[in-house]
């Protein structure tokens, strides 16, 4: 990620590995990025922390006097420090700049815990300047990556058939059918098919043309994602298999959710800040979106979602709670069962590709990241538990390929 780095960002870099070696430290710590930061003269740090009413001499007097000799050879980043430098690439890719500043380095520092905290002043401070580029910093460098932390590998020679999202719809057209007659069934004497049938017609027709559109208004916003990246060598030349061509866009914000969509030969996969900051996740979460495309999974939610839809209507409209638990239960069992195997398909083929520790890696970060502060208000655990309906729980994905 050193690549997105301005000239004054890797200027900091140096100057925190002299720091640490001046005063004889064993690694560079987040206190000596900090004092590389505000000491690089002009920087969007300096001018930051300079609005705020604070100099470099002022934060190295909060640093313990140093006894020790100062240090020789490779001085190594702390783990403190790596994981401010992970935050400062989520600030960046999060507020959609296309590089990254000291700016983002010092609010990734204060993440960290070093003083001064993050305020929301300081983040004010370091988005003004961002605002008004009077740092000579702020530049226009495009963002782009080599991938060179993913270690993907080939791909499999074995991938998802062609006509399997067919197979899928044929399954959900069968199964909704059964579900609609027994409906039809049930009712017959109170309500009569007419009613029933009309429902479902009306109900099916409406969502499908939504579902149609909506591939099209998703395609335009990801057109206009100012952060896009290339895919990765491997993940272009697996997808040209199937004829598709594909684009990595990055969300805005702190999202946790990773995804992808297809139109046609297009494809995109969208990664959040947090997963692509995190070399150990996105080499899992490329493949497992890769095999979704190839899979064309989109293509049999756009059938059987409204479909499932539609049959919940029609057996709401009986008023018979009968009707109810058959249509109601029959559409969650079989979307539960179709999504969760398709999830684990999904996975399948990644572990294939980038291996089971892969997936056990990405399982336990994003465990970790659900725990995390901002992911414990009451509306993202009620989506966690929506979740559910199309996503397998972690322990089963790891024990499911724990033999792997």
């Amino acid at each position: 990620m050193f690549e997105l780095y301005t000239d004054e960002a890797h200027k900091a870099i140096r100057k925190a590995v002299q720091e640490a070696r001046r005063v004889g430290a064993s690694s560079v710590d987040p206190g000596h990025l900090l004092l590389g930061l505000v000491s690089v003269d002009n920087s969007v740090a300096q001018l930051a922390m300079a609005r705020l009413g604070v100099t470099a001499e002022a934060v190295r007097a909060t640093r313990a006097a140093s006894v020790a000799e100062p240090a020789e050879g490779s001085v190594p980043f702390r783990a403190e420090t790596k994981a401010a430098l992970e935050s400062a690439l989520r600030e960046a890719i999060a507020l959609g700049n296309r590089i990254l500043t000291t700016g983002h380095l010092l609010l990734g520092v204060a993440y960290g815990g070093v003083e001064p905290a993050p305020t929301d002043a300081m983040r004010a401070a370091v988005l003004r300047e961002h605002a008004d580029g009077s740092s000579p910093e702020i530049g226009g460098r495009p963002l782009v990556t080599n991938w060179s932390d993913l270690s993907l590998g080939a791909a499999p020679q074995e991938i998802p058939a062609r006509r399997s999202w067919l197979v899928a719809a044929m399954m959900a057209i069968g199964w909704y059918a059964v579900v609609f007659v027994a409906i039809i069934g049930l009712t017959w004497d109170e309500m009569g098919p007419e009613t029933v049938g009309a429902a479902f017609v009306a109900c099916a027709g409406i969502l499908g043309l939504a579902g149609a559109l909506y591939p099209r208004r998703v395609a335009r916003q990801l057109t206009k994602a100012r952060v896009a990246l290339d895919p990765p060598a491997e993940v272009a030349e697996v997808l040209a298999r199937r004829g598709l061509t594909a684009q990595i866009r990055v969300s805005r914000g702190r999202g946790v959710w990773n995804g992808c969509i297809r139109r046609g030969s297009t494809a995109w996969i969208l990664l959040t800040p947090d997963t692509l900051a995190n070399p150990r996740r996105v080499g899992f979460v490329i493949a497992h979106e890769v095999a979704h495309l190839l899979r064309n999974d989109h293509a049999r939610r756009r059938l059987d979602t409204p479909l499932g839809a539609a049959l919940m209507l029609s057996a709401y409209v009986t008023f018979d709670p009968r009707a109810w638990l058959i249509g109601f239960g029959g559409v969650i069992v079989f979307q539960v069962a179709t999504r969760w195997r398709s999830e684990l398909a999904s996975d399948a083929f990644a572990v294939r590709w980038v291996g089971v520790a892969a997936l056990r890696a990405w399982a336990n970060d994003h465990l970790a990241l659900l725990r995390r502060a901002p992911n414990r208000g009451w509306r993202r655990r009620l989506r966690r538990a929506r979740n559910y309906l199309t996503h397998p729980p972690m322990a089963l994905r790891k024990a499911v390929h724990s033999s792997a």
